[in-house]
């Protein structure tokens, strides 16, 4: 009979380090979402998960979205940081299984979700790209990039399917505080646009989209997100435009990877 090794204790350190880059794999997903999936690459038991979720969330790597994200957990920008520092102290073997798994995985819990890309036409010498997000019909996010530079508009179009999720929880989980002074409210997004400073444009039912221009030196972005009230929309529009630079660059992260710099 051969000798079966035993095998290697996993501290609890690096189960964490697992959770996290699962989360981060998939973009988004709910507690009953992620748990499959860590089960199915055999990371850790339900007991152990419920745990370090538990201390995850508890720290603050772990946050849970709002309005249409809410009760969807997502990497925290706190966890996004303990990943880049920490990443390779997580095996090779785990982080190769996950990123393989997680795109198909990532795409059956969100198919309620319908995510659309596609490249423009480009204008004064520089590439343009177009992302839509819809659920149920509704029109979550309208997002547009400018960029002078090809590779990174056609990375973006590449990945915008598998990376949505992850957007839409950066964008829904930026915190802010509703506001009662007004901003114009345009005919249509286009319209809203086209002011060049935040704004919204009523989609009825009480619901509008809140629209802000976010300027960098390699990457133009034009970002409509769906707000459940005008006060909510008028509070994140403020404030997605006081983080302009900053917001940019996390969408840059975000759609293309850590790798990919917009300088925004």
């Amino acid at each position: 009979m051969g000798l079966k090794m035993p095998r290697r204790r996993i501290g609890d350190a690096e189960n964490k380090l697992r959770l996290l880059w699962c989360l981060s794999a998939l973009g988004a997903a709910t507690p009953e979402q992620l748990w499959p999936f860590v089960s199915d690459m055999d990371l850790m038991d339900y007991m152990t998960f419920c745990l370090f979720l538990g201390e995850l969330r508890a720290d603050g790597s772990v946050a849970e979205g709002r309005y249409a994200m809410k009760g969807v957990l997502y990497v925290s920008e706190t966890g996004e940081r303990t990943l880049r520092l920490l990443l390779d102290k997580l095996s090779p073997t785990d982080r190769e299984r996950v990123t393989r798994s997680a795109p198909s995985y990532a795409q059956r819990i969100h198919e309620r979700r319908q995510a659309r890309a596609a490249h423009e036409l480009p204008l004064l010498g520089m590439q343009r790209a177009r992302f839509w997000l819809w659920e149920d019909g509704a029109q979550l996010m309208d997002l547009r990039l400018s960029t002078p530079r090809p590779e990174l508009a056609a990375e973006a179009v590449r990945r915008f399917g598998e990376r949505a999720p992850g957007v839409l929880a950066l964008l829904y989980g930026m915190p802010f505080e509703n506001e009662a002074a007004p901003l114009p409210v345009a005919t249509s997004v286009d319209q809203a646009l086209r002011l060049d400073a935040p704004a919204l444009t009523d989609m009825g039912g009480g619901a509008f989209l809140a629209s802000v221009p976010l300027s960098g030196t390699e990457a133009f972005w034009s970002l409509s997100l769906l707000l459940p009230s005008r006060e909510a929309a008028q509070g994140w529009a403020r404030e997605a435009a006081r983080q302009e630079a900053r917001l940019g660059a996390r969408l840059c992260r975000a759609l293309c990877g850590e790798d990919w710099s917009c300088n925004a």
